[in-house]
């Protein structure tokens, strides 16, 4: 009975404190997303490479079969183990880090053995990253590992309630007959509730993944129960079995919908807020 009797008020307050990491989390996702189109574009299939020749030959040789801008080596260097530049997620080791004299200063990281470029990068591709890093990991907090942890879990929880509550209410509350929306405030209603259960279920495993990632990253000796979870239902990485275009796709839409479930949220915010300002003048003139 008090959940039922609160429940409006509590959603409205957790969607509140909900908006900043909401907003954070899903522009950063399309971000992310959009970043692949300003990375250095290079045909990712292996290829045998001729015998006889020199190490410094064989990257060249990958490098002009597979990358198709004409850009000179400047330096390489063998990498051994991964790091911030190189994540873990390539798999591939040792790769050999090739900085190209480019414009956007390009680097390549080519791997001899498979003879195929693993992944790339240059300015652009760097910005994204960093912003995607502040955003989605709050990296601008590494330096306080017990506050960035603290501060992820609670933007977790916020995030969980928020949702619970708002499909709570979508079954609670009668739906909207169309005959009868006719003001702006009933349309923008209608449409909120809509956009909130399409994307419930992909904001609530968003939250849910996110804070045992943050838990398994606290106790490592979960990370192995958590990891298939977190892959399949954060990442999407079961997506990958239809094509890489589609997980691409996948992604960008579900942080384009968090991100308008958000806005949506805030107009009617907006709209009850100057309410409330006029409801309190009004008061104060008689």
């Amino acid at each position: 009975m008090i959940l039922k009797k609160n429940a409006y008020k509590w959603h409205r307050w957790f969607s509140v404190m909900a908006i900043i990491p909401l907003t954070m989390w899903a522009a950063s996702g399309l971000i992310h997303q959009a970043g692949a189109w300003f990375k250095p574009q290079f045909n990712k299939d292996s290829r045998v490479i001729a015998s006889g020749l020199s190490e410094s030959e064989k990257i060249s040789s990958v490098i002009k079969n597979r990358y198709s801008e004409d850009a000179g080596i400047e330096t390489t260097k063998e990498i051994t183990a991964f790091n911030h530049e190189y994540p873990a997620r390539n798999k591939v080791l040792p790769v050999y880090q090739v900085a190209l004299a480019s414009q956007d200063n390009t680097t390549l990281y080519v791997d001899l053995t498979g003879g195929s470029i693993v992944s790339g990068s240059n300015d652009a591709g760097r910005s994204i990253h960093k912003w995607f890093g502040y955003l989605h990991k709050l990296s601008f907090l590494d330096s306080f590992p017990a506050a960035k942890a603290a501060v992820m879990i609670l933007f977790s929880l916020v995030t969980l309630l928020s949702g619970w509550l708002g499909i709570y209410l979508y079954f609670l509350l009668p739906a909207f007959d169309k005959r009868l929306i006719s003001t702006m405030k009933q349309r923008e209603k209608h449409w909120h509730r809509r956009i909130g259960i399409a994307t419930s279920v992909f904001m609530l495993l968003f939250a849910f993944t996110g804070l045992t990632h943050i838990v398994a990253k606290l106790y490592p000796g979960f990370q192995s129960v958590e990891k298939p979870f977190f892959d399949a239902l954060h990442m999407y990485r079961f997506t990958e079995a239809i094509s890489s275009s589609f997980r691409f796709w996948w992604l960008f839409a579900v942080s384009a919908f968090l991100l308008l479930l958000v806005f949506s949220g805030l107009i009617l915010l907006i709209r009850k807020m100057n309410r409330n300002r006029v409801t309190a003048k009004s008061i104060r003139t008689v």
